[in-house]
């Protein structure tokens, strides 16, 4: 007896919403507004507290930023994102494959892989292990650099070549979703922009510098540097933890954003055609 193959165009169509995982059945939009809204609220409760003065505190209570940035809830925010971009992509990337799109296919495998590769990173601060055993062996400089310098660039670099390589050779495919152009464009201009300045971040005291500068040019030098902290380390972490932390959270909701909306093109058929 002559079993029944089911077509592509059955398989992807709208009204097979009901096969595809629930997650993925979410709104590309509606996650990076709820990403958007979450740093936002953050960046109020600072200015609001931090800067304005709006809450009255007592001395030994740290500023908010403090309880808000560096290895705390918005940078939190990245570690349920990017393992769900991981699972997510790579479903993709299986369903893709069984469906005969290989070119997009491999792009989302080696996004699950890029994102994996970036959750380990961010939770676990590999690079501060590395850079701290250089600086152990061969102190502040190599190389007539500063040794964070020397060994954050080559490690950074390495980290961004599964994306840049998913991007140059398969973001043609991801492009043929419409839907998902907007993430794809902003996700990985916004990982760019940080991992090409969190690289250089001691080069010349990068940090500390723009930390002062924004802190005396917009926030007024009103900056709350906590007990016992220097200045110069409490600018820095107004770039490492406040901007950068939001920028790599907006960043990651992006990446979320490839995945979500390439599967809602798939599901409504809006795939255009493989050049």
């Amino acid at each position: 007896m002559d079993v029944p193959v089911e077509s592509t165009d059955d398989r992807v169509g709208e009204g097979n919403l009901e096969r595809w995982p629930v997650p993925l059945r979410a709104r590309a939009r509606t996650v990076l507004l709820l990403v958007a809204g979450l740093v936002a609220l953050a960046w109020a409760a600072v200015v609001w507290i931090d800067l304005l003065g709006m809450v009255e505190r007592g001395d030994r209570f740290k500023p908010v930023w403090v309880h808000l940035f560096n290895d705390r809830p918005v940078e939190w925010i990245q570690w349920f994102i990017l393992p769900a971009t991981t699972v997510g992509a790579a479903y993709l990337a299986a369903r893709l494959h069984h469906l005969e799109e290989q070119r997009p296919a491999s792009f989302f495998f080696l996004l699950a892989i890029a994102t994996a590769l970036m959750l380990i990173e961010d939770a676990g601060d590999i690079r501060h292990v590395i850079s701290d055993y250089v600086v152990q062996f061969h102190g502040d400089r190599v190389l007539g650099l500063p040794t964070r310098v020397a060994t954050d660039v080559p490690y950074f670099a390495l980290l961004a070549a599964v994306p840049l390589y998913a991007l140059i050779r398969y973001g043609r495919d991801a492009w043929r979703a419409p839907g998902a152009r907007p993430y794809l464009v902003t996700g990985f201009g916004l990982y760019a922009l940080a991992g090409a300045s969190s690289g250089i971040r001691h080069l010349g005291d990068l940090y500390v510098r723009l930390g002062a500068f924004i802190d005396a040019r917009i926030m007024g030098g009103r900056f709350p540097v906590p007990e016992g902290m220097d200045p110069d380390r409490a600018h820095f972490f107004l770039v490492d933890s406040l901007l950068e932390e939001s920028v790599e959270s907006l960043a990651a909701a992006c990446f979320l954003g490839i995945v979500l909306a390439f599967a809602t093109d798939v599901r409504a058929r809006r795939l255009e055609s493989a050049r």
